[in-house]
């Protein structure tokens, strides 16, 4: 059978590459270690000065403690976690190390803003020193802006603003509003299929002095398509119906719907010459 996802198919001349994307390992940036002198005060400053969250605070086996702070997930689209997000894992390195001497110098870090401006505004009230206001780069065009930071140690950052990447970032906010809108829209047509559907099944029960019973419909879904029924068919006679769709969801939640409309609509002939009505279906 030829493969739908072949030339011509939706994925097109890409699907190869897409699928043998898919079957690489996970990778994805978890942290970069930033030298500082006291994990508490650089901690508070990330948090309370820039808005950041602590991801991470646990011991280390050496008696120390693992910190990592990351951006808040408002500052990402709606529904990410900071725990989800690349962090910085604020680390005391030993006295003497190399590493203890890099403390207070330009660490190469960036992040990445949609406005430097407004950024560069809530930080400076916030008292962050910025060496360099934002500006526009030689190299920009127009298209970039960018300003430069301290922490508590003297640690240098950059912040930066590309049109594109701001452009893209909107394109994925809409993209992703239109998919919690369908995701709502869709939840909300299930909750009325739900009820419409519940309302198919027998609200009363044909009085039956001999006979003591009973029936209810759990579908795995929010629909489905089991189907029970009681007919009274008149002159003490009952009509017990069970029934199983082949599927699930929406599509035999449709014909369970069509099935009990014909049914109800037909019992008489249904009782007298089942083969025939089952035939005609």
């Amino acid at each position: 059978m030829e493969d739908s996802a072949g030339a011509g198919g939706v994925l097109g001349p890409h699907a190869a590459a897409i699928r043998a994307a898919l079957l690489l390992p996970f990778l994805r940036l978890n942290f970069v270690t930033l030298w500082v002198r006291d994990q508490d005060r650089s901690r508070r400053f990330f948090v309370e000065k820039l808005g950041f969250e602590t991801v991470v605070d646990a011991p280390t086996p050496e008696g120390g403690r693992w910190i990592v702070v990351a951006p808040t997930a408002a500052g990402w689209l709606s529904g990410t976690t900071a725990a989800g997000l690349p962090g910085v894992a604020l680390v005391v390195p030993p006295e003497g190390s190399a590493e203890r001497h890099r403390i207070g110098q330009n660490t190469g870090f960036s992040f990445l803003t949609e406005d430097v401006r407004s950024v560069f505004d809530e930080w400076s009230r916030r008292g962050v020193r910025f060496s360099l206001s934002p500006m526009e780069p030689s190299w920009g065009s127009g298209q970039a802006r960018y300003a430069i930071f301290e922490d508590v140690d003297g640690n240098s950052f950059s912040l930066i603003e590309f049109d594109v990447a701001t452009r893209s970032l909107e394109a994925e906010r809409r993209a992703q509003a239109a998919r919690l809108e369908a995701e709502r829209q869709t939840a909300h047509d299930l909750a009325i299929a739900k009820q419409v559907q519940t309302r198919l099944f027998p609200q009363r029960q044909p009085l039956m002095r001999t006979l003591v019973y009973a029936g209810i419909c759990h579908p795995a879904r929010s629909v489905g398509g089991d189907y029970y029924d009681f007919l009274d068919l008149g002159s003490r006679r009952l009509g017990l119906v069970l029934a199983d769709i082949a599927g699930k969801g929406m599509g035999a939640a449709l014909l369970m719907a069509n099935l009990q409309a014909a049914l109800r609509s037909q019992c008489a002939t249904a009782f007298e010459q089942p083969e025939w009505f089952l035939r005609s279906r």
